[in-house]
């Protein structure tokens, strides 16, 4: 029989018989749509951890000296990250906090804590911090924002050793490999005669010029140059605009009183 061919009496008792059932129904749908979201949180915080620690790891790996950038002001960049950071814990655990109150009310589940972890402001902020270090200011965008210039990749270098009174000596060749993030940064040089290392850097903004990289280095020959000995030594060297091309000037002390001029070029497949 249709329920519109019933009186209105009939189809009110029918109505209210029916709605505990559909109110049950409505009350599984419910928990099962929060019982989905806590299971998904819950997995998502594992996978954030996992992340912190495998970046945390990774960066380590990277590990190199701090430098300045002339200009560059670190501590604002870490005010804006530190306000995003608070804006987005809050949000996140405001979330959390409305749906853990309410299945705690319903009885329905004891919410494991390891959920919160991610949503702390202090989480919240070193995640962010190790992902803009590594690769967010990268990004062309950020990076003009930034005013950091990113350098890192590998470069062959031609360079011309001059002696104590200015006259060449000999021509080198190598490579250099800069590994950069946005705290720190490493210089590593590789000749047929010998390695070096950067201890100490900064860039300097040369407006329309370039970037001006300066640091000091320790080097080490390799195991049969007679004519070198363990030096430190102190390099400039003027990055294009682009990034592509560099020039610079070089100069060594205590073990080895010589300079020279280099010109780096970037090898193809690590433009920046």
């Amino acid at each position: 029989m249709r329920l519109e061919a019933l009186s209105p009496t009939t189809r009110l008792a029918i109505t209210e018989r029916r709605s505990p059932e559909v109110e049950l129904k409505c009350n599984k749908s419910s928990l099962n749509i929060l019982q989905n979201l806590v299971d998904f949180s819950w997995r998502a915080a594992v996978l954030l951890q996992l992340a912190f620690i495998r970046i945390q790891v990774s960066g380590s790996e990277m590990a190199g000296h701090e430098y300045s950038v002339v200009g560059h002001s670190r501590s604002r960049i870490g005010s804006y990250i530190a306000l995003i950071s608070g804006s987005v814990a809050g949000g996140l655990t405001a979330l959390a906090g409305l749906a853990i109150s309410f299945l705690d009310k319903l009885g329905y589940m004891n919410i494991p804590t390891i959920i919160v972890w991610p949503l702390t402001g202090g989480g919240v902020f070193a995640l962010l911090f190790i992902l803009f270090d590594r690769f967010i200011w990268r990004w062309p965008r950020f990076r003009s924002l930034v005013g950091v210039p990113d350098i890192a990749g590998v470069w062959s270098l031609s360079g011309q050793t001059y002696d104590q009174d200015n006259n060449p000596t000999f021509r080198w060749s190598g490579k250099i490999t800069i590994t950069q993030g946005y705290e720190k940064i490493t210089v590593h040089l590789k000749s047929a005669q010998s390695e070096s290392k950067s201890i100490s850097a900064a860039i300097v903004n040369e407006g329309d010029h370039g970037y001006r990289l300066i640091y000091s280095y320790r080097n080490e020959p390799k195991p049969g140059e007679r004519e070198l000995q363990s030096h430190i030594g102190h390099c400039e060297l003027l990055f294009g605009p682009d990034r592509q091309t560099a020039e610079g000037i070089y100069f060594n002390g205590l073990g080895r009183v010589t300079s020279g001029t280099m010109k780096l070029t970037r090898e193809l497949g690590n433009a920046a």
